[in-house]
């Protein structure tokens, strides 16, 4: 099913658009993309400082609802960073894809999944 008002974040190693390399970990990740699925509008977030071990603070989830953030793509994401994201009922999903424009493509063909406790992250290990 698609809803014209879906805005996907992904979690990136680069800001280069749809061509971004998707990052290993949400919270790990310098820049997120946010497309607009109906406007197909691309923009870059980029984290507001450095947040050390504190990375799950870096991209708060009040910043990604400004942008009207409702679905968050991603490789791995910590059990509270999904937590934040799954009480603001912002979807998250699990992809394996290599740039933002082949998670646009999974989930507008509905081959993403849904995040799985295989997919989140127990600890500040290197992903």
């Amino acid at each position: 099913m698609k809803f014209s008002s879906i805005k996907i974040c992904v979690p990136v190693c680069e800001a280069n658009g749809l061509d971004s390399v998707v990052s290993e970990h949400f919270g790990r990740a310098p820049f997120h993309v946010v497309v607009d699925l109906s406007s197909r509008e691309v923009t870059t977030i980029e984290k507001e400082n450095d947040c050390g071990e504190n990375h799950g603070h870096c991209m708060p989830v009040d910043l990604l609802m400004r942008h009207g953030v409702n679905v968050v793509a991603c490789k791995g994401i910590g059990r509270g960073a999904a937590a934040r994201l799954v009480a603001e009922k912002i979807g998250i999903f699990a992809t394996t894809a290599r740039t933002v424009a082949e998670v646009v493509d999974g989930y507008e063909k509905q081959s993403l999944e849904l995040i799985s406790e295989s997919n989140l992250c127990s600890g500040h290990h290197n992903h």
